[in-house]
C-alpha cells in the first residue's frame, strides 16, 4: 500500500478508542482523565491508539466485565462494543507536555521503570510540575505485558490471549489533553465517530 504524501497528512493525528456503546456516549459528552482506572501502564488517563484493529480487539475482548461473553454469549444488544475514532489537529498536541516511548522491549529500563511506577498507583513525578499536578499531558509507548511473567519480568508480548507486541497507546492524563479531544465537533465524522462493531 502507498503511503499519503506527509504534506497532505501532517495537520492531523487520527487516535481509536475501543469501548462499549455506553462508554462511548459519555465519551461524546466529553473526555474525563480523571475517571480513567489507576494503575495502569502510564497512570490514570484516558487511553487511545494509532491502530484501529487494536481499538476493536479492545472493545470487543478487553472489555469482557462491560460486554460480558458468558451472559452474552452473542454480544449485548443494548450495549455493543463500540471505537471512538478522533482526527485531532497537531498543532494543539504539540503545545502539549508529553513523553514519549520509542522502545518498549525488556532493555529499555526507563519505559520499565515509568510503568512499574504508574501501575504502582503513583503520578508520573514530573520533573517540574508539583504534586498532585505532577502528570505529563500526554504519553505515548508500547503496550505492557502485565504482570511481569516469571524469567521475564519487563516484557512486551501476549496476554489475555492476545498479541500486544506491535500495540501501542496514545495516553492524555491532565485537563489540557483532554481539551484537545473534547474540541472536536462530535457533530462532523471528520473530526469525531462513533463506530459500532458487530460482536
Amino acid at each position: 500500500m502507498a503511503s499519503p504524501a506527509w504534506l497532505t497528512i501532517n495537520t492531523h493525528l487520527t487516535l481509536y478508542h475501543g469501548c462499549v456503546a455506553i462508554a462511548a456516549a459519555r465519551i461524546r459528552a466529553g473526555v474525563s482523565p480523571a475517571v480513567g482506572r489507576a494503575a495502569t501502564d502510564f497512570g490514570t488517563g484516558f487511553y487511545t491508539t494509532t491502530r484501529l484493529d487494536q481499538a476493536e480487539e479492545w472493545a470487543r475482548h478487553i472489555h469482557y466485565l462491560k460486554y460480558p461473553r458468558l451472559l452474552y454469549p452473542a454480544g449485548n444488544p443494548a450495549d455493543p462494543p463500540t471505537v471512538v475514532k478522533f482526527v485531532v489537529p497537531l498543532n494543539g498536541l504539540a503545545g502539549l507536555n508529553s513523553l514519549p516511548f520509542v522502545r518498549g522491549d525488556s532493555s529499555n529500563g526507563t519505559f520499565w521503570s515509568f510503568v512499574v511506577q504508574c501501575r504502582a498507583g503513583r503520578s508520573h513525578a514530573h520533573p517540574v510540575r508539583i504534586p498532585p499536578g505532577d502528570w505529563y499531558d500526554i504519553v505515548v509507548g508500547s503496550v505492557a505485558s502485565w504482570p511481569p511473567k516469571a524469567g521475564r519480568p519487563y516484557a512486551l508480548g501476549e496476554w489475555n490471549g492476545i498479541d500486544w507486541t506491535a500495540y501501542d497507546q496514545f495516553s492524555f492524563h491532565t485537563a489540557a489533553a483532554a481539551a484537545e479531544l473534547n474540541r472536536l465537533d462530535r457533530g462532523n465524522v471528520a473530526e469525531f465517530e462513533v463506530i459500532t462493531l458487530t460482536p
